[in-house]
């Protein structure tokens, strides 16, 4: 039976846990242990992994280059710190580490770009402090907010480069658009907090939000959801939101196929920028939720509902017939400020009230509230520089987009002569190892020559009654 590299892997940590097992140790103590083990040997076989390459980028290194030592080199990874020595070499460019730039390690990276990646994808959900607490047990080491900060930048930077990963275009008809904005709080610097306006001692950025998706679809519970939706968050200037918005959506769909598309927003200035940036005709829809708002102040919250029902019951014709009769009533009664604008509201968007409740657009507040509100505006929060990776980061996840990993970008392949000569170097250490393997002794009794980890094997694939197959009758 031919050994493999795994059989002594597994050979070597089962024991380790055989002998905490038989120690009478609990299950939970014994899965910590081989948690913290694994990953120990993990770290330990990175740096000797890492030190072998530079082993072979030295022997093949181009002569301009000229070797001047080692320098040590740490970084964090999912399994914890790794250290290693790697070759320094001077040429006409100055200092430069061949073996990092053969594998896209960046100079100053203090984290992986695994573990960078992982605790993007838990601070999204979590404080920073949190995300780094969840990662404790396999990295054993402290990671500070600082660092889970730096995190969200490189990926949102990975984010931006990466691009879309989409081969086939979706072809559909039309898309629908809901956009709006929401405030989040900023952190202020001391001399913000010195200047500070009484009645204004925090300082707010909007946050634009737009969704597109090719319109929805029926629940068995009553109620819709959107179908194939694409996301977009940024606290940029409007005009660059839309910009961005609008590439995401020729990444997704083809937008030749596109025939009319439909925008719900709460302002003029959003109808004309979706205008400008949004593909084929737009129909512009006065977002329902801002419609309910605009009446509300003059017919009083029950009635704008009422009049919502009326036209989702009988039909838009309907119910805006009824819309104007209230809008004439309350005017005829009241003859307030508050009526005059509803009953102007109502003339003025009469074809956007019809486009958004037929073409069922919006709310886009829900929308608002999860992607944006239930991560940024918790008590006691405040951002700076972290929100636009913050809702980036968390915009792309809701598309469907993973968090980006920082992928290796080396073209040149390793000799094969050479990388022949470092397998046949693991194969001989394989080999001395099954060699110790058979001549282990538990109790001062001699073992079985057949190594260890065949026992193992045969105990994974035996039933329970076979007793002879069983690891602990080593240790009687």
């Amino acid at each position: 039976m031919d050994v493999s590299r795994e059989d002594v892997i597994v050979s070597a940590l089962s024991s380790l846990l055989g002998e905490k097992l038989c120690a009478c140790e609990d299950f939970n103590t014994t899965e910590r242990f081989g948690i913290e083990t694994a990953c120990q040997l993990l770290c330990r076989s990175l740096e000797r992994a890492l030190e072998a390459f530079d082993e072979l980028i030295f022997a093949e290194h181009d002569p301009a280059f000229s070797s001047k030592g080692f320098e040590s080199r740490s970084l964090l990874t999912c399994a914890g710190p790794v250290n290693w020595r790697r070759r320094r070499y001077t040429g006409s460019q100055g200092a430069v580490y061949l073996a990092d730039e053969a594998l896209d390690i960046c100079q100053r990276a203090k984290v992986s770009p695994l573990l960078c990646s992982e605790l993007s994808r838990l601070a999204l959900d979590q404080s920073y402090r949190s995300a780094a607490e969840a990662l404790r047990l396999y990295v054993g080491a402290s990671i500070t907010k600082t660092t889970v900060a730096r995190a969200l930048k490189t990926s949102s930077a990975l984010l931006a480069e990466a691009g879309s990963e989409v081969t086939t275009k979706r072809r559909v008809p039309f898309i629908d658009v809901e956009a709006d904005g929401t405030y989040v709080a900023l952190q202020r610097t001391k001399a913000e907090k010195a200047l500070a306006v009484p009645g204004k001692e925090r300082a707010w950025r909007e946050v634009s939000v737009m969704v597109a998706y090719e319109g929805k679809k029926q629940n068995k519970n009553g109620t819709k959801s959107r179908i194939n939706t694409l996301y977009h968050a940024s606290s940029e200037p409007a005009p660059d939101v839309w910009i961005q918005f609008k590439e995401q959506i020729h990444e997704r769909w083809d937008t030749t196929a596109l025939r009319y598309s439909h925008l719900a927003t709460d302002g003029a200035d959003k109808y004309e920028a979706g205008i400008k940036h949004l593909p084929a005709k737009v129909y512009a829809g006065y977002d329902l939720h801002h419609i309910t708002s605009a009446l509300s102040p003059a017919f009083g919250a029950e009635i704008a509902r009422e009049i919502y029902n009326t036209m989702k019951t009988y039909g838009f014709n309907a119910g805006f017939e009824t819309l104007n009769d209230y809008a004439e009533f309350f005017f005829a009664t009241k003859g307030d400020e508050a009526c005059l604008k509803a009953r102007d509201f109502i003339a003025e968007h009469a074809s956007a009230i019809k486009t958004a409740f037929v073409c069922n657009l919006g709310t886009i507040e829900s929308t608002n509230a999860h992607l944006i509100g239930s991560r940024l505006k918790r008590f006691g929060g405040g951002w700076r520089s972290g929100l636009e990776p913050m809702v980036r980061l968390r915009s792309a996840r809701a598309s469907g987009t993973e968090i980006p990993i920082g992928r290796r970008r080396r073209e040149r392949v390793i000799d094969k002569r050479l990388a022949a000569r470092r397998q046949k170097d693991i194969e001989i250490t394989i080999a001395e190892l099954e060699r110790k393997a058979t001549g282990i002794r538990y109790q001062g009794k001699e073992a079985e020559t057949t190594p260890l980890y065949y026992h193992q094997v045969q105990l994974a694939h035996s039933s329970s009654h076979e007793a002879n197959h069983s690891l602990l009758h080593l240790w009687n």
